[in-house]
């Protein structure tokens, strides 16, 4: 429920009642007029006092807030006409600073300035102590949290809102400029916000003046393959392509990663759709659709790549591929397009880490004539056209095929990367030998396009994008259509494709299914019957869901599409300009399972049929390397979230603990807080693994956050014997896992600081 102007105007004639009669039993404790602010002050500091001594930390920084807000209007009763001007001194420079128009040292100096006036000239020490904490809180920049592809916040403040976006909300009028009651309303609507981060800082959990909160992975996380295998596979790489050199490679990919940036942050994606597969496109497209739906365009700022390394390279008989994990920096800028101003902007560089993943057809060779790079056909060097992303106009040849050259197929954030082998996956065998020339490429460019189809289906309300992807008795069940009218809908806003990840197959004589684990973020939004979103907090969700995919049985994967799943199979057309089931050039019918793999169903990880199949992974031998499966980070952080929940109630020394864990391995404590948040709701996912020596480390790093409060409850020493019985060990195997665990806490604990 929001504040109305009429609300606003009771609770001021309150406050204001309160105050004065506040200041009419102060002003009988002080000889003089010039007394009662010290007077109010010695019960300020000594209220301040007693919560700082009984360690009631919260209580103390509501206080001190409080009681400094309540002397603002205190003020117009001890001293009326003075109260007015002594205000603006210290309040109008603070609002400045928020707002971007004053730096740090013009705003000390004015604060000072005004200090020693009260001081010296009008005799009222006392006022400066107790108006400080109201600057710093109107002095704080909510606006610098600026949501990016890189980084996402758990709430959207008021002042981050474009005109657009408040249009929508019913904050202002259509083409209606704002009032006063306008901007203060939001305006205070992020006074609760701005307290929590100063209590959050105030207790160490989030650093203060800590712009970059993801610094990359810790460096022993980096190295996913073991440097042997890496030499074997460069090795087989270079014998096949005398020309082939790493320096060079690693060169060109910094040369996509400004070329992607630059059509990012432009919202002109065409001069890209060439070089990155479909899934990714789609992902830039509907971001940008996005953005100008709610009349925003972001802008990046100092930019600058820190690192770039190759860190694993696999071949197989249909790709070569290699994973480069890349480090950079930006400080980015959020513009209104209707008001046409910045509406938000970073004030610091963060950092973010990616690990992009370009593929290429073992027979392939290093070009020495312009590629896909320089905006040319792999095959013959012919100039493509803007529209031509799959088939070239002049040779006819498939352009990302992967034929001729590198081609991007996703971008993973560091947080989010896992690597499985994929001969561990269940029925793998099975799959290769129906259809030899199945890649795992192409099933995750597949489902990543029917999750980007999907998310348009939900934003439009209706089933169109989805028809050429799903079968007819899916799309018959997810119309979106009923109950709108009389209930409205929900979807997501800033959306962010985490991982699109084969688990399994499960073959019959007529049907041949698999099963993609899809984790994805977003922004919930409702919007009521009337087509206008409903005002509210809006809080980042993690979410975790299996597409099950089918295809006929017998149908071989056509190896010249592989990345260009949102184009005909056949001809090459692109598939998102109609929404029919067939294709609008070749009249080729699509949703019927037999050109390609359609979505049949979503189910959940608990489903005892997926739960079933990942329980036929295959093992790898005792002695076999570490590089076959690696989890993310998130699987990790999730596993210790549930351990610091088992008990019910977060102590602050163990979310201290997560956010450290979350910083090594770069998890934005936004992020952490949408994991946690999906834990409060009952969302619960612990991570199957399949791979002892990870399955080994979770159960100590859920160990070790249940001791990092120096206890074990009853509750978290239940959740560790289920953790353990999930991941195969038993009670020993716990109780072990904890000494390990109390044995290092003690050794961070003892080393010098």
């Amino acid at each position: 429920m929001r504040l109305t102007k009429q609300q606003f105007f009771m609770v001021l004639a309150f406050i204001f009642v309160i105050a004065g009669l506040v200041a009419w039993m102060l002003g009988a404790l002080s000889e003089k007029n010039s007394d009662i602010d010290i007077v109010f002050l010695i019960i300020y500091g000594f209220t301040l006092g007693i919560f700082l001594r009984l360690e009631l930390w919260q209580f103390a920084i509501f206080f001190g807030y409080a009681g400094s807000l309540f002397f603002c209007f205190f003020y117009f009763f001890v001293a009326p006409f003075q109260a007015p001007v002594v205000l603006t001194l210290f309040l109008w420079p603070a609002v400045m600073f928020q707002r971007g128009r004053l730096g740090c040292g013009a705003l000390g100096t004015i604060i000072v300035g005004s200090a020693i006036l009260c001081g010296i000239v009008l005799k009222r020490p006392a006022v400066a102590f107790l108006l400080l904490p109201t600057c710093q809180l109107v002095a704080m920049r909510m606006t610098s949290r600026v949501q990016t592809r890189y980084s996402r916040t758990d709430a959207e403040l008021g002042p981050i809102l474009s005109q657009t976006q408040r249009e929508r909300e019913g904050l202002v009028g259509k083409n209606a400029k704002e009032d006063w009651w306008d901007v203060l309303q939001l305006e205070l609507e992020t006074i609760p916000a701005r307290v929590i981060v100063s209590w959050e800082q105030f207790m160490g959990i989030v650093p203060r003046n800590d712009p970059d909160e993801e610094r990359g992975p810790d460096p022993n996380l980096i190295r996913l393959q073991d440097a042997k295998l890496m030499s074997r596979a460069l090795t087989d790489l270079c014998r096949r392509d005398r020309k082939f050199a790493t320096d060079n490679f690693i060169k060109r990919t910094e040369e996509v990663f400004w070329k992607i940036q630059n059509a990012w942050y432009g919202q002109k994606l065409e001069p890209i759709q060439h070089l990155v597969g479909d899934a990714l496109y789609e992902q830039f497209r509907q971001q940008i659709d996005d953005q100008k739906d709610s009349g925003i365009r972001y802008e990046k700022r100092k930019m600058s790549i820190f690192e770039t390394r190759i860190v694993q390279v696999n071949s197989d008989p249909n790709f070569d591929i290699i994973h480069v994990f890349l480090r950079a920096s930006s400080a980015d800028a959020l513009t209104d397009l209707k008001a046409g101003k910045i509406i938000a902007e970073e004030e610091e560089v963060r950092q973010f880490s990616e690990y992009w993943s370009f593929l290429r057809r073992p027979s392939a060779q290093t070009l020495e004539k312009p590629g896909l790079l320089e905006g040319a056909c792999p095959n013959c060097s012919a100039p493509l056209a803007i529209s031509q992303a799959t088939v070239c106009g002049a040779c006819r040849s498939f352009i990302r095929s992967g034929s001729h050259d590198w081609v991007l197929a996703k971008i993973t954030q560091a947080c989010e990367w896992e690597y499985t082998e994929a001969s561990w996956l269940p029925g793998w065998d099975d799959m290769i030998r129906c259809d030899p020339k199945f890649t795992m490429q192409q099933i995750e460019d597949r489902g990543g396009v029917i999750f980007w189809m999907l998310r348009l289906a939900e934003r439009q309300q209706k089933i169109e994008p989805l028809r050429r992807f799903a079968t007819t008795d899916w799309c018959a069940m997810n119309s979106f259509l009923p109950g709108i009218s009389t209930r409205g809908w929900t979807f997501m806003e800033h959306v962010a494709l985490g991982s699109v990840s084969l688990r399994g197959f499960c073959l019959d004589p007529d049907w041949d299914r698999l099963y993609l684990l899809i984790v994805w973020r977003g922004v919930p939004l409702t919007v009521d019957a009337k087509g206008t979103v409903v005002r509210g907090k809006r809080t980042l969700r993690v979410v975790r869901e299996v597409f099950v995919l089918a295809r006929r049985h017998g149908i071989a994967t056509d190896e010249h599409v592989t990345l260009s799943s949102a184009h005909c199979p056949r001809c090459g057309a692109p598939l998102v300009s109609a929404y029919s089931v067939s294709c609008e050039y070749c009249d080729l019918i699509l949703n019927e399972g037999n050109v390609g793999w359609i979505l049949e169903r979503i189910i959940d990880e608990a489903d005892p049929e997926f739960q079933k199949l990942q329980q036929t992974v295959r093992h790898a031998p005792q002695n076999d390397d570490e590089s076959n499966e690696r989890r993310s980070a998130i699987d990790v952080l999730t596993v210790m979230a549930q351990v610091l929940l088992a008990d019910g109630k977060i102590d602050d020394r163990e979310m201290k603990l997560l956010r450290e864990m979350g910083k090594k391995y770069a998890v934005s404590s936004g992020r952490l807080d949408s994991i946690i948040a999906e834990l409060k709701e009952g969302i619960v996912h612990i991570p199957y693994v399949s791979n002892r020596a990870f399955a080994w480390s979770l159960l100590e790093a859920a160990a070790c956050m249940a001791l990092s409060d120096n206890e074990l409850s009853p509750e978290e020493e239940q959740t560790l014997i289920r953790l353990a019985q999930h991941l195969g060990y038993s009670n020993v195997d716990v109780q072990r896992a904890l000494r390990i665990a109390k044995t290092r806490l003690d050794r961070s604990n003892t080393r010098p600081k």
